[in-house]
């Protein structure tokens, strides 16, 4: 009897169990089905438009390059940028094989088409990265960095100081000599220095030049920004300032012996390494000496006993032999007394 009015009591209990579910099931489903809509909605919303990479803006237009400065002084009618101004700019394959000292002109000459043709994004390739430009003083001074604004104020002061120098103007450098000195440069130990002089000594145009990561640079240019009204004269500090480093490196070369050396005093003299024989051993006889029997057939020396090798007397035989003393008197003796008679 209990049995089958169990049974519909269970399926009441499962009836209740699934409405409740069922009403349970339906706001979670609602919700899942907001979210669902929110999130079709956001992906239309501003906030996520904006994570979109826009469009850069399209590159300007270089540039039209200037006209060459009106050439001044020695450079007029035409200066020194009008003789490149037809050249074509160096190519980065040919700034590679650039080698000091022999293609310094070459270098400089890169640098005057670049100028001629108003380039100014090819500088770094023929300076190093931190290049500098002043006065022409091997000291440097006041020296600034050329890429400190890009580069366009030293542009600017280049271009003009080129234009005051003849078309033809002669490229100086001194002779790197000794030639142990050519490995100092071309291993980048040492700098090379060249410039354009002008004619009348007024106007000068330095370029120094270095290896940086294996290929030559220019690293410092010296130049005037306007033309000097008379003969320069070395600067001069107020406290005394050392001198200028030479433009071609010097070897010093030593007159003493290759070995180890000792300092005395302030000079620097050669070691002297005295060889003794160990304890116990005797000196063999010296064949030179004295008591040495000469070989039988050799000539006496003509000089004597006390001559040289070469027949000329020693100093000791030609020394004056000491003064002998005079020979003191025997005393007399007393005569002996007569025999007595």
């Amino acid at each position: 009897m209990n049995r089958p009015q169990g049974r519909p009591v269970r399926l009441l209990i499962g009836t209740r169990r699934s409405k409740e579910c069922g009403m349970l099931r339906a706001p979670l489903n609602c919700f899942g089905t907001v979210v669902l809509a929110g999130l079709v909605v956001a992906c239309t919303t501003p906030h996520h438009a904006g994570k979109v990479p826009k469009e850069s803006p399209p590159a300007p237009a270089p540039a039209a390059a200037r006209p060459l400065p009106a050439g001044s002084a020695e450079g007029a009618p035409e200066s020194l940028l009008h003789e490149y101004e037809a050249r074509e700019v160096a190519s980065a394959a040919e700034i590679a094989t650039w080698q000091l000292p022999f293609q310094a002109k070459r270098i400089a000459v890169a640098l005057l088409t670049l100028a001629a043709k108003d380039d100014l994004a090819g500088l770094p390739a023929v300076f190093t990265r931190h290049a500098r430009w002043g006065i022409p003083d091997r000291r440097e001074y006041d020296a600034r960095p050329i890429f400190a604004d890009g580069g366009r104020e030293f542009f600017d002061v280049f271009r003009d100081a080129a234009s005051r120098f003849a078309r033809k103007e002669a490229f100086f450098c001194p002779p790197v000599v000794p030639p142990a000195a050519q490995i100092y440069v071309r291993n980048g130990a040492e700098p090379m220095w060249c410039a354009y002089l002008s004619r009348d000594g007024l106007d000068v145009l330095a370029f120094k030049f270095v290896y940086e990561n294996g290929g030559a640079k220019i690293d410092y240019i010296g130049l005037l920004p306007t033309r000097a009204p008379g003969i320069l004269s070395a600067r001069r500090e107020p406290q005394p300032q050392p001198q200028p480093p030479p433009m071609t490196p010097q070897v010093k070369r030593g007159t003493g012996p290759v070995g180890p050396f000792m300092s005395s005093g302030g000079e620097t003299v050669p070691l002297q390494i005295e060889r003794r024989p160990p304890p116990g051993t005797v000196n063999p006889p010296n064949p030179a000496g004295s008591l040495a029997t000469p070989p039988a057939g050799t000539p006496a020396p003509t000089g004597g006993a006390a001559s040289g090798p070469s027949g000329t007397p020693s100093p000791a035989s030609t020394a004056p032999a000491p003064a002998k003393a005079p020979a003191t008197p025997a005393p007399a003796k007393a005569p002996a007394p007569a025999p007595a008679h």
